[in-house]
């Protein structure tokens, strides 16, 4: 996992880095510096920013660290023959130490910088902006020469490639800054870790695409940072997936119930019930009202398929024997029977409980309800069906994701907080964020896909955390895959279930010391 850090652990970080290795603070500048300017090469050979050898880059630098960073690169990109020059923003009376010494040997290299004190007549005629004007340690919104800057720039139209963070934004929550003075990247080069705006929906003008740039920070101190939030990496999910012993049989590995379906939504059904016979779960039962039966025996075969005593809705709790997790609201509706039904399923739990969609919705009128749900539920909202179960609306992308951590750690329930980068709070306070899937995702019926598998996975006797941590990358894996085969536009949620089982194969071949299955 990579730790995702506030402005004053990065700090720590660096200063454990600086001491353990030993290296000095410019020795530190220098190489972060280096490695950013050599993925900037990287996109340069590559055409991103046009023609290359027509493009010219201007790095606007301040008078901290981070400028420091930006006279480094500009330092490299003129050594490799290209075009450069430098805009230094006097935005206070004394640079820092390490800024010093590398304008210095920018200045000795040839780079051609040019103070200057007000944005006024300020403009950029077609260039690449390198913005290395702040970093990491701003905590209150831009204000006079460094605001209007940075406002020119984005008046500008120009590409603008950000250095570890855009300029203006806070590292953490930026719910009171003033998103008109921050730097509206095209892309964000992440120093080593990313940041928390990088996984929030309201700042994605600002960071642009992102990439992290590694350089080397003090391993101990990443891992001991304290911090509660994570990126997921592949690798770390590889274990958690269950052995399959080669004399295993069906019975080993449980039996997830799927209640969904009502008149006109029992597609929702049929697509949560094969999204769980993908995940390696032994036997899957669809519980459906009794006019969805042709539909799921004709579209999900190896599925049983147990029918409600309504016609068109799901109105009774029946027989949970052997059943090992349930899967509950995809198309269910929101009649008053199937509240009961709900009830029961929270006030008398036969199996862990998986709930989402009209199973939110139905919550979210019973708010009450949410204290009486079983230690380990996990409930998958997107960020509406949020607002309604937490009863307001949140006034930040950070402030929901604060209120989502609070609910599952309150309720010690698992919280998958769906969108871009999938916010997936577990009951002791941690957040992690998923980086798989793509815009293609955002159609009909990619949640039920989500019940399915994230259902088959915790009948399987994976924890409520594991089988979410799973259950969401290899839901964004598949629909990955799927954008592959068929592309953003035309791809379905069907499309992304045909390609659950590349992800599986894929995360298994990542494992290499645990048993495979043979």
């Amino acid at each position: 996992m990579l730790p995702v850090l506030d402005a004053a652990s990065i700090r720590l970080v660096d200063a454990a880095t600086i001491l353990r290795e030993p290296i000095t603070s410019a020795d530190l500048m220098e190489r972060a510096g280096q490695r950013l300017a050599e993925r900037i090469l990287h996109h340069h050979r590559r055409g991103r920013w046009g023609d290359p050898a027509s493009i010219t880059y201007r790095v606007v630098v301040g008078m901290g660290n981070n400028g420091g960073d930006g006279l480094v690169i500009a330092r490299v990109l003129k050594s490799r023959g290209l075009k450069v020059t430098v805009d230094r923003l006097l935005h206070r009376s004394t640079a820092s130490t390490e800024h010093v010494i590398m304008l210095a040997e920018a200045a000795a290299s040839g780079v051609s910088i040019r103070d200057i004190r007000t944005a006024d007549g300020w403009s950029c005629d077609g260039e690449v902006i390198i913005d290395a004007l702040f970093g990491t340690g701003l905590d209150r919104p831009l204000e006079g020469m460094a605001a209007d800057l940075v406002r020119a720039m984005n008046r500008s139209g120009c590409q603008v490639i950000a250095i570890d963070i855009p300029s203006g934004l806070f590292a953490g929550d930026n719910t009171a800054n003033d998103a008109s003075t921050v730097v509206r990247a095209t892309l964000t080069l992440g120093v080593e870790l990313p940041k928390l705006p990088f996984f929030l929906a309201d700042h994605a003008l600002q960071v642009g695409e992102w990439e992290l740039v590694q350089i080397r920070l003090d391993p101990l101190a990443l891992r001991t940072s304290g911090t509660q939030r994570w990126l997921i990496q592949d690798r770390d999910l590889a274990s958690l997936l269950p052995i399959r012993p080669r004399f295993a049989h069906k019975g080993l590995f449980g039996h997830a119930m799927i209640m969904a379906g009502s008149h006109g939504m029992y597609g929702a059904a049929v697509l949560a019930t094969r999204a769980a016979l993908r995940t390696g779960v032994g036997l899957v039962t669809a519980h459906v009202p009794q006019a969805a039966m042709a539909v799921l025996h004709s579209s999900s075969p190896e599925a049983l398929c147990r029918l409600d005593i309504a016609s068109g809705y799901i109105s009774e709790v029946s027989d949970q024997k052997g059943i090992t997790a349930i899967g509950f609201g995809p198309g269910i509706g929101t009649r008053q029977e199937t509240k009961a039904v709900l009830k029961r399923l929270i006030q008398v739990p036969s199996a862990p409980l998986v709930i989402d969609a009209d199973g939110l919705n139905l919550l979210a009128e019973e708010r009450t309800w949410a204290a009486l749900l079983p230690p380990d539920t996990i409930i998958t909202p997107h960020p509406g069906e949020f607002d309604r179960l937490h009863g307001a609306r949140a006034t930040s992308a950070a402030e929901r994701l604060d209120s989502a951590s609070a609910m599952a750690q309150r309720y010690q329930t698992v919280v998958v907080l769906k969108g871009a980068w999938t916010a997936i709070c577990a009951p002791d306070g941690q957040v992690f964020f998923n980086p798989t899937g793509n815009p293609g995702m955002a159609k009909g019926g990619s949640g039920d896909v989500l019940t399915g598998l994230i259902t088959g996975l915790r009948a399987q006797g994976l924890s409520a955390l594991h089988a979410a941590l799973l259950g969401v990358w290899a839901h964004g894996q598949a629909g990955d895959l799927a954008a592959l085969h068929h592309g953003l536009d035309g791809m379905t949620a069907g499309d992304i279930i045909q390609c659950v089982p590349e992800a599986w194969k894929y995360l298994r071949d990542l494992e290499v010391d645990g048993v495979e299955a043979r």
